[in-house]
């Protein structure tokens, strides 16, 4: 990352919060100033460059510093990297021996929502312990992180070390987690989003949740119904899938699944994916889903019984499924019953312009006397 923060480009401008990082920037030089020599003092440096990075997103976190020797002389050029999980972006603090630190936005980022503690092994102290390890030649750059076993300095020397690998060092314990109350608040934000069929900005927050999160089962699902809802199957397969991994129990995650099966035709997989919703919660909408595949392959007893079903459950109005059931009606050739649902959903819908069609239509079949196709 530091090789993308070369100094002569110019940065771009940043948003309107610019003018209120100058004070913390200011404070994060005077506070450093001598330090780029000595490599001494970077717990204090990132903390500082936390300020600023927080008036940029208030959520940003400290995720990784890099310090590489370009001059082959122990100065370190550094890049201290902020991310934030709501946004979804990064921020770089770039400083440079002998020169000002700067700041560049970095757009939009996948960095990871580890952060790095306020307190962490000072870089000198982390080369000491390398060469301890047996590390002989000079540092070619190090690289500080937050991981699974806690934060690790990665120190790499230049290829003239005889023993040349990459030494781990450890920094410090278990890294800080964001707080939950954040990631529920995305959670609720994103949730609303989905329902006022906001869906890129749903897909958005449900993604930050599960940088933050991975383990966050209803942000796949609700993920995966924005993504159903902008035609991107495969993504919301993918997370009806990942759901189910984390709960086997998730009814929603099912019958999500069976919808993305019945967009591809697949009619069978649609029906277990359903059913095996309906074990866990009986949902009239998800009895009305499963009777619609029966009726592609034309089982229409299973079919009129799934209806009956999302009706004698139905504690709304859903005209839908009288229509539903009525089609059934019409392909056994039980046209005064098929005319009886038709009915029912015009009193709930009088401008259900598809049930009045069809009720013309079975009219007209029974009046001729026609058999259904």
């Amino acid at each position: 990352m530091a090789g993308e923060a070369h100094l002569d480009t110019p940065l771009p401008t940043l948003r309107r919060w610019a003018t209120r990082a100058l004070l913390p920037l200011a404070l994060l030089a005077s506070a450093c100033a001598g330090v780029s020599s000595a490599q001494a003092g970077l717990p204090a440096k990132a903390a500082a460059g936390l300020v600023t990075a927080r008036h940029w997103q208030s959520d940003a976190v400290l995720v990784s510093i890099e310090a590489q020797d370009y001059a082959r002389n122990g100065r370190f050029f550094l890049t201290f990297s902020y991310y934030s999980p709501s946004a979804g972006t990064g921020l770089w603090i770039v400083s440079a021996p002998g020169q000002g630190d700067q700041v560049k936005e970095a757009g939009t980022v996948n960095w990871g929502t580890r952060p790095i503690p306020a307190e962490f092994l000072d870089l000198p102290a982390a080369i000491a312990q390398a060469r301890r390890s047996g590390m002989g030649a000079a540092v070619d750059h190090a690289t500080l992180r937050a991981g699974s076993e806690g934060v690790q300095w990665e120190i790499t020397p230049v290829f003239g070390d005889p023993n040349f690998r990459v030494y781990q060092v450890a920094a410090a314990g278990t890294p800080q987690h964001e707080p939950s109350g954040q990631v529920d608040a995305l959670l609720a934000r994103a949730g609303d989003e989905l329902l006022n069929q906001k869906l890129d900005a749903a897909i958005a927050d449900f993604t930050a949740v599960i940088r933050v999160d991975p383990n966050r089962g209803e942000a796949y699902d609700g993920r995966g119904q924005a993504y159903y809802g902008t035609g991107k199957y495969d993504e919301a397969y993918a997370d009806f899938t990942k759901a189910l991994q984390l709960d086997p129990g998730d009814a929603i995650a099912y019958w999500k699944l069976g919808d993305v099966y019945a967009q591809r035709q697949d009619h069978q997989r649609a029906i277990e994916a359903f059913t095996r919703s309906i074990g866990l919660d009986d949902e009239p909408r998800v009895y009305y889903l499963r009777g619609r595949q029966y009726v592609a392959l034309k089982q229409w007893d299973r079919a009129l019984a799934d209806y009956d079903r999302a009706i004698q459950l139905n504690d709304f109005i859903a005209p839908e499924f009288f229509v539903g059931r009525a089609e059934a009606y019409t392909h056994q050739g039980r046209y005064d019953q098929a005319i009886a649902d038709l009915k029912h959903a015009l009193q709930m819908d009088p401008n259900d312009t598809a049930a009045s069609n069809e009720l013309e239509r079975v009219e007209k079949l029974q009046s001729e006397g026609r058999a259904p196709r």
